[in-house]
Protein backbone atom coordinates (compact mmCIF):
# COMPACT_ATOMS: atom_id res chain seq x y z
CA UNK A 1 0.00 0.00 0.00
CA UNK A 2 3.24 2.61 0.76
CA UNK A 3 4.19 1.26 -2.52
CA UNK A 4 0.96 2.10 -4.34
CA UNK A 5 0.63 5.83 -2.32
CA UNK A 6 3.87 6.09 -3.64
CA UNK A 7 3.41 5.80 -7.27
CA UNK A 8 -0.10 7.71 -7.51
CA UNK A 9 1.56 11.10 -5.88
CA UNK A 10 4.62 10.79 -8.48
CA UNK A 11 1.68 10.13 -11.06
CA UNK A 12 0.41 13.32 -9.26
CA UNK A 13 3.10 15.21 -8.75
CA UNK A 14 4.68 14.46 -12.90
CA UNK A 15 0.68 15.55 -13.76
CA UNK A 16 1.25 18.95 -11.76
CA UNK A 17 4.62 18.95 -13.39
CA UNK A 18 3.16 19.07 -17.06
CA UNK A 19 0.72 20.87 -16.28
CA UNK A 20 3.28 23.62 -14.96
CA UNK A 21 5.67 23.31 -18.08
CA UNK A 22 2.94 23.21 -20.30
CA UNK A 23 1.66 26.79 -18.71
CA UNK A 24 5.33 28.21 -18.58
CA UNK A 25 6.04 27.36 -22.15
CA UNK A 26 2.70 29.33 -22.99
CA UNK A 27 3.26 31.85 -21.07
CA UNK A 28 6.96 32.59 -22.79
CA UNK A 29 5.46 32.19 -26.12
CA UNK A 30 2.58 34.97 -25.06
CA UNK A 31 5.65 37.11 -23.38
CA UNK A 32 7.25 36.67 -26.69
CA UNK A 33 4.61 38.07 -28.78
CA UNK A 34 3.74 40.91 -26.75
CA UNK A 35 7.58 41.52 -27.13
CA UNK A 36 7.55 41.57 -30.69
CA UNK A 37 4.49 43.24 -31.27
CA UNK A 38 6.21 46.29 -28.23
CA UNK A 39 9.32 46.05 -30.28
CA UNK A 40 7.33 46.65 -34.16
CA UNK A 41 5.47 49.47 -32.01
CA UNK A 42 8.70 51.42 -30.93
CA UNK A 43 9.96 51.50 -34.76
CA UNK A 44 6.76 52.70 -36.04
CA UNK A 45 6.98 55.36 -33.53
CA UNK A 46 10.69 56.10 -34.35
CA UNK A 47 9.57 55.88 -38.02
CA UNK A 48 6.71 58.46 -37.81
CA UNK A 49 8.73 60.73 -35.72
CA UNK A 50 11.75 60.40 -38.27
CA UNK A 51 9.52 61.51 -41.20
CA UNK A 52 7.34 64.39 -38.93
CA UNK A 53 11.06 65.70 -38.59
CA UNK A 54 12.01 65.41 -42.05
CA UNK A 55 8.77 67.15 -43.38
CA UNK A 56 8.79 69.98 -40.93
CA UNK A 57 12.86 70.72 -42.51
CA UNK A 58 10.94 70.68 -45.54
CA UNK A 59 8.47 73.08 -44.17
CA UNK A 60 11.18 75.89 -43.08
CA UNK A 61 13.18 75.63 -46.39
CA UNK A 62 9.71 76.23 -48.21
CA UNK A 63 8.90 78.84 -45.95
CA UNK A 64 12.39 80.23 -46.27
CA UNK A 65 12.50 80.37 -50.32
CA UNK A 66 9.07 81.38 -50.36
CA UNK A 67 9.76 84.47 -48.06
CA UNK A 68 12.35 85.28 -50.35
CA UNK A 69 9.94 85.50 -53.45
CA UNK A 70 8.91 88.65 -55.29
CA UNK A 71 4.58 87.57 -54.33
CA UNK A 72 2.69 90.29 -52.55
CA UNK A 73 2.26 89.67 -48.84
CA UNK A 74 -1.32 89.33 -48.90
CA UNK A 75 -0.45 86.68 -51.12
CA UNK A 76 2.15 85.30 -49.29
CA UNK A 77 0.08 85.13 -46.11
CA UNK A 78 -2.85 83.23 -48.26
CA UNK A 79 0.31 80.50 -49.41
CA UNK A 80 0.94 79.78 -46.01
CA UNK A 81 -2.73 79.32 -44.45
CA UNK A 82 -3.96 77.53 -47.21
CA UNK A 83 -1.28 76.59 -49.48
CA UNK A 84 -2.31 78.09 -52.73
CA UNK A 85 -2.73 81.31 -54.19
CA UNK A 86 -5.91 82.71 -55.40
CA UNK A 87 -4.47 85.53 -57.46
CA UNK A 88 -6.62 88.27 -58.28
CA UNK A 89 -4.17 89.74 -60.16
CA UNK A 90 -4.01 89.35 -64.38
CA UNK A 91 -1.00 86.95 -64.66
CA UNK A 92 1.24 88.82 -67.84
CA UNK A 93 4.04 88.35 -69.22
CA UNK A 94 6.53 90.69 -71.08
CA UNK A 95 9.78 90.42 -73.08
CA UNK A 96 12.86 93.05 -72.36
CA UNK A 97 15.17 93.41 -75.39
CA UNK A 98 18.78 94.38 -74.70
CA UNK A 99 20.82 95.84 -77.95
CA UNK A 100 23.41 97.71 -78.92
CA UNK A 101 22.02 99.80 -82.16
CA UNK A 102 24.40 101.38 -84.03
CA UNK A 103 24.43 105.01 -84.12
CA UNK A 104 21.59 104.95 -82.22
CA UNK A 105 22.34 107.94 -79.76
CA UNK A 106 22.14 110.49 -83.54
CA UNK A 107 18.71 108.49 -83.92
CA UNK A 108 17.36 109.49 -81.11
CA UNK A 109 18.42 113.24 -81.64
CA UNK A 110 16.29 113.82 -84.99
CA UNK A 111 13.21 111.35 -83.29
CA UNK A 112 12.52 113.21 -80.45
Amino acid sequence: TQTTQYDATVTQVTVFAGWIVSAIVILFMFDYRIEVHNRRVFLQQQMVAFRFRKHLKKMRETHSLVSKTALPESALETLRRTGAVKTSFIDASGTVLFADIVCFTRFTKFVS
